[in-house]
């Protein structure tokens, strides 16, 4: 499954490095020869990214283009080999609207790597460039013996309460998972019927080419990913009758680690072996794959951690990691999910890409609702699922089921919920983004009994989060007869609470305008705020707000620069939200920037969800009504009393959803229901509608003429109408219907009169017309209209043509003139 394009990536390294050598005073006798892969970002004004591979010539600064050539690099290579064709073009499908390319290059010994790094580090045309290393990374895998119950985790006591989630909602088959793993096997009867309808085509970044098929012959990622497909979307067979969380969706299989066997040489002659090993750029890669594609959701049970080093170097040394992760999140839309890991509460290294913002990550729980004893704790973590001893689809001989233990299986369980709520979305046209399913896992789990003693009921916590996911309670929060409404709100009244003299950003977000890092004179303000509902709810909704579409920040701390709201007093009406601003004085040199952050108080906003049950509405036709009127979306529970008004008289309908009304006259009227819910009032009332059959049409001349209708001549005539409504026109006497026309609310008529001799005093024509609608028809019009030779009270002149006698000599003539008078004509 190898391309050419693995060995050209190898292949592409800086042979002489004797600029580097000069300018740093390398010693001579420097006899590590590693091949060290360099990572670099540059403007895309100044390289080009249509193509896989680019000539160093082709780079637009000149400054840059001496620097490679000086040090021997004979091409560029885009980091982002999923991008590409097999010809090593650009796809014209690929959306990236950065403004900059990653791309690859290599040089030999580390410190001649890290003298070029520092040299393209002051070049203008490049954004970022470090030195990137393998990294072990590791499935969230343990072992454990078979003991339980056949897919406990399913179940309604100890696992998700997965059977009465699907009385809502199974998952649909437009809905794609994406498993970013060691590979899916693609044959298995429980992930697909044979022809790829299920799992669907992905890609393997490990070996350039489409068959992520999981082949791995050693390491933990063998078998690995074919399990995690079964957990998110196994099917029933004859043999196994087992199931996914999702009956109905697509995986989507990206395999991120070369195929067993792939062994690349460096110059030293030391054989790699890429069967357990990946770069994060390859990670990045497949990730960006996912969401080139069309993933909704991506899966990632795997980690790395990097101990005794600084955070801030990570998060630097993986930079095309975190930002492919961004996009998924801010740009693209995309759930994704990842293991906490498997070092327990003792360990606190930092775990990725679990630790990244925008990604849920998710711990283990065991068939006693409790957390798993090697479940990775810490602050980062979203929520919990059953990850020990699940039962799920293995790789091998045909129909292999197996059962795995770790945060790997706890993710995938998150992910199938994440699709079912998607598919809940899509079904009921919610509009929900990635931050919204993300809130609805978090408000709708089980608590658990934490270890430090406390019960349940008590929120968060580092061990499991939010709590364990409850697949019945996440969909009941968005089926009917709940609605969801977003809004936003900007500004607030500003308050300040103190200044402070070291303030320190970890981090950054979109909306921060400043660099993370160490801050002196920062004022910090607190922002409060009401919401007002567009519409009243009948009982408090669930409010949350969505992070990536907001700016507001934290009052313990900048919280990395990502958004933070407290939400507090949710009433049917509205609810308040009380954050922080800061005033930054000076920057860490000292200078003077004078900069608000997020931003000024007047553009600062929290978009918020809310899902609750609103008041019915009365339903009748758009502009119309006959005398029935239906409460639409009305919940369980309500009593009615509909209420006459002045111009109709209830007939039936009393208490029930349905009230029919008999109307003294037919004319435009409102209709009104108060309802009565848990002890709360509400009265609704109707738009304006017309009740009943139409009004008598009026038949309008539609031309600006006076009407002293002539002979031989097209008139238009028309009626207005209600929306909805029918005309239905009739001509009797001396005139020709030539066509209709029916407007939104008006309908035409176009006649021709006919033809009248010149000594006829006047002739008539009739007009009828009726309209209707579906209560009924009005009364017939009728419009009669006399119409005369030539138009009333104009002179005109009619000549009688001579006859030419010859071509010189014209024979008398005898001319009469007729001079039309009031009815009648006379010879002059």
């Amino acid at each position: 499954m190898k391309t050419h394009y693995l060995f050209l990536l190898i292949a592409l390294w800086a042979i002489s490095l004797t600029s580097c050598r000069q300018k740093d005073d390398v010693a001579e006798d420097d006899s590590d020869n590693s091949t060290v892969r360099i990572i670099l970002s540059i403007g895309k004004q100044y390289v080009t990214d249509k193509y896989f591979e680019a000539p160093v010539d082709s780079v637009g600064d000149p400054e840059l283009r001496t620097i490679l050539s000086d040090n021997n690099i004979q091409g560029l290579v885009a980091l982002f080999k999923n991008r590409y064709d097999g010809e090593g073009l650009l796809k014209p499908e690929i959306d990236d609207d950065s403004n900059e390319h990653w791309i690859v290059i290599h040089a030999e010994g580390r410190q001649r790597a890290e003298c070029l790094v520092n040299s393209l580090a002051k070049a203008g045309a490049v954004w970022s460039v470090y030195i990137e290393d393998l990294k072990l990374i590791s499935t969230s895998l343990n072992s454990y013996p078979f003991n339980f119950m056949d897919q406990w985790h399913l179940t309604r006591i100890d696992g998700i309460n997965i059977a009465e989630a699907w009385n809502i909602n199974k998952g649909r088959n437009d809905v794609i998972v994406a498993v970013c793993d060691g590979g899916v096997d693609y044959t298995h009867p429980n992930l697909d019927p044979g022809n790829r309808s299920r799992v669907i085509q992905g890609y393997d970044t490990g070996d350039n080419d489409n068959n992520p098929m999981d082949d791995l012959s050693k390491g933990d990622f063998a078998g690995h990913g074919t399990h995690i497909a079964g957990i998110i979307g196994a099917n029933p067979t004859a043999k196994n009758n087992i199931s996914g969380v999702m009956q109905n969706c697509k995986i989507m299989p990206v395999k991120m680690v070369g195929s067993g066997g792939i062994k690349v040489p460096f110059t030293n002659n030391y054989i790699w072996d890429f069967s357990t090993t990946a770069f994060p750029g390859d990670v990045a890669d497949a990730i960006d794959y996912a969401i080139n594609n069309g993933a909704h959701i991506i899966n990632l049970s795997y980690g790395f951690a990097v101990p005794d080093i600084p955070l801030a170097d990570i998060l630097l040394k993986v930079v095309p990691l975190r930002q492919a992760i961004d996009r998924a999140y801010y740009d693209k839309n995309v759930v994704v999910v990842a293991s906490m890991g498997n070092d327990g509460p003792n360990n606190t290294r930092p775990y990725f890409p679990a630790m990244y913002h925008g990604v849920i990550a998710v711990g283990n729980t065991d068939n006693l609702k409790k957390r798993y004893q090697s479940s990775s704790v810490g602050s980062h973590i979203s929520v919990s699922a059953p990850g020990t001893n699940i039962l799920s689809t293995v790789r091998g001989p045909k129909d292999t089921i197996g059962y795995k233990t770790g945060t790997s299986m706890a993710s995938p369980v998150v992910a199938g919920l994440a699709g079912l709520i998607i598919s809940q979305s899509k079904d009921r046209n919610l509009n929900l983004t990635n931050d919204d399913v993300r809130r609805i896992m978090e408000l709708t789990a089980d608590d658990v009994l934490s270890e430090s003693g406390f019960g349940f009921g008590f929120g968060f916590d580092r061990e499991t989060g939010h709590g364990i996911v409850n697949a019945y309670k996440a969909l009941s929060l968005i089926k009917e007869p709940n609605r969801v409404v977003h809004g936003e709100i900007k500004g607030g009244t500003r308050t300040k609470v103190q200044t402070i003299s070291k303030w320190i950003l970890s981090g950054s977000s979109p909306w921060v305008a400043i660099a993370g890092g160490v801050y002196p004179i920062v004022e910090q303000y607190e922002m409060k705020a009401h919401v007002t509902f567009p519409q009243e709810f009948i009982v408090p909704p669930t409010v949350w707000m969505r992070s990536k579409e907001s700016a507001s920040m934290s009052f313990a701390n900048p919280n990395d620069g990502y958004p933070f709201v407290e939400i507090t007093n949710v009433t049917t009406k509205g609810f308040d939200v009380r954050y922080a601003i800061y005033f930054a004085q000076y920057d860490m040199q000292g200078r003077s920037i004078a900069k608000w952050i997020p931003w000024t108080e007047d553009k600062v906003k929290i978009a918020y969800t809310a899902v609750g049950v609103l008041p019915p509405t009365i339903e009748t036709s758009q502009t119309m009504a006959c005398n029935t009127y239906t409460l639409k979306d009305l919940i369980q529970g309500t009593t009615i009393n509909w209420q006459s008004t002045s111009t109709m008289t209830l007939v039936s309908g009393q208490g029930t959803p349905t009230a029919t009304y008999q109307s003294s006259s037919n004319s435009y009227n409102t209709v009104k229901a108060t309802i009565t819910y848990n002890g709360n009032s509400y009265t609704v009332e109707s738009s304006q509608v017309w009740v009943g059959a139409p009004a008598t049409p009026d038949i309008q001349n539609s031309s600006e003429l006076d009407p002293a209708y002539t002979a031989n001549t097209l008139y238009n005539f028309s009626v207005s109408k209600n929306l909805g409504d029918i005309v239905n026109w009739r001509v009797e006497g001396n005139a020709q219907l030539i066509g209709k026309s029916d407007g939104e609310y008006y309908s035409s008529l176009s006649i021709k009169t006919g033809k009248l001799s010149l000594r006829d005093e006047y002739s008539i024509f009739r007009i009828y017309a009726t309209s209707q609608n579906k209560c009924g028809a009005s009364l017939e019009v009728e419009k009669e209209i006399y119409f005369y030779p030539i138009g009333s009270g104009s002179i005109q002149v009619n000549l009688k043509s001579a006859t030419v006698v010859s071509a010189s000599t014209f024979a008398p003539v005898t001319v009469k003139v007729y001079v039309q008078l009031q009815y009648g004509y006379a010879d002059v």
